[in-house]
């Protein structure tokens, strides 16, 4: 971990007009784990206490050719190219907080920055970086195997429980979108051991389900979303994804009831007509014989 101070400005290739982004002053940061933008993740490594840095980044170590809308950062086109300036500065390296130690303040601290870097990510569908944000934030946030907990009253628990959920509901949307569908599934259980009417995670655990082939499974967990979505007046879409699932896992498993009947008519069917095609020929055989004496 690092306490630093930086100014991030934009300095335009065409005019070079230098346009301060952001301002940031004596902030903790977690270094190598996506919490800062490239550029200064890797300067910061080689860095002593103390020391002063002017940095002149190319956009492929701060945020890409896409620029970001939240920072008014444009995108790069032929008619619009800029460089980074970064003044940074490394005020003190520090040993990372044990989490065990740490009050609930703190906690929520951390696990909300590391949540909203992990937001930012997500909006602009940097998937795996996101996920890793997310994951770094329920390091803060889980709330199992941890005496200091016992200290935390009924409200400070609750408080950190609502932001464990938060966050795991995250984790599985985006496991989602990664097609990683049983990791999805262990965090939704994480969510519905808390919040078993959980709307989002019963939602994300239906489409797991489905795209596994768990239709049986899918449609319990389906159903019970739009059961509790019928007291929401404000249904949106997924409601209508989730009737178009349930309608797909029950064509398909009457599907598979209609091929299991077939299959065991076929294996126990009687033999009847075998055995009459066969003594037919046969008294066919014995006739013709009969005829050549």
């Amino acid at each position: 971990m690092v306490r630093i101070s930086y100014t991030l400005s934009l300095i335009d290739n065409i005019t070079s007009n230098i346009r301060v982004i952001e301002n940031v002053i004596n902030e903790r940061y977690f270094v190598s784990e996506c919490d800062l933008i490239p550029a200064i993740d890797i300067c910061v490594l080689l860095m002593d206490r103390g020391e002063r840095a002017l940095i002149d980044s190319d956009i492929r170590h701060c945020y890409g050719e896409n620029g970001c809308e939240e920072k008014q950062i444009p995108p790069i086109s032929s008619l619009n190219s800029y460089r980074m300036k970064i003044d940074l500065e490394l005020h003190d390296w520090i040993s990372p907080p044990d989490v065990q130690k740490l009050s609930i303040e703190e906690r929520l601290y951390w696990g909300d920055k590391k949540r909203q870097t992990g937001n930012f990510y997500y909006r602009r569908q940097d998937y795996k970086i996101s996920l890793q944000c997310y994951l770094g934030a329920l390091r803060f946030l889980n709330t199992e195997d941890n005496p200091i907990l016992i200290s935390f009253d009924q409200n400070q628990k609750s408080i950190l429980i609502d932001r464990f959920i938060q966050v795991q509901n995250n984790v599985a949307q985006v496991n989602l979108l990664l097609n990683r569908y049983q990791a999805c599934l262990n965090a939704v259980d994480n969510v519905l051991k808390y919040d078993s009417k959980n709307i989002k995670a019963l939602f994300r655990q239906g489409k797991a389900l489905f795209e596994l082939g768990n239709y049986e499974q899918a449609i319990q967990s389906l159903k019970l979303f739009r059961q509790i979505q019928k007291g929401n007046s404000n249904v949106g879409p997924d409601n209508e994804k989730a009737n178009e699932m349930i309608s797909i896992c029950e064509n398909k498993l009457a599907n598979y009831q209609k091929d299991e009947k077939e299959i065991y008519r076929r294996m126990f069917q009687p033999t009847t007509t075998t055995t009459t095609t066969n003594s037919a020929l046969n008294q066919q055989r014995q006739t013709k014989n009969s005829n050549q004496v």
